[in-house]
């Protein structure tokens, strides 16, 4: 069963929890754990999405890290040369 029907299902039985004949103590702890279930699907959910979105065509992730030019040491005196990572 796919991540998305799970959340459906979990609705569905919160939303007719207070029309079933069960315990209430039984009914707490169950709605307890069926949100706590929910939240975790929604992040693994929102986390594929996110990844999803910076895939290439050919399925590697877009880094794009950006790098500072750095400044090379230098003797007194003499000037700094700029030295850049590629």
């Amino acid at each position: 069963m796919s991540r998305e029907s799970l959340i459906f299902v979990f609705g569905f039985i919160v939303f007719f929890s207070p029309f079933i004949g069960i315990p209430r103590d039984w009914k707490d702890i169950g709605l307890m754990v069926i949100g706590g279930l929910v939240m975790l699907f929604g992040f693994l959910l929102r986390r594929a999405a996110f990844l999803r979105s910076i895939e290439n065509e050919s399925g590697e992730r877009n880094d794009e890290m950006f790098s500072e030019p750095s400044f090379s040491p230098t003797a007194h005196g003499q000037e700094a040369t700029m030295v850049t990572d590629k």
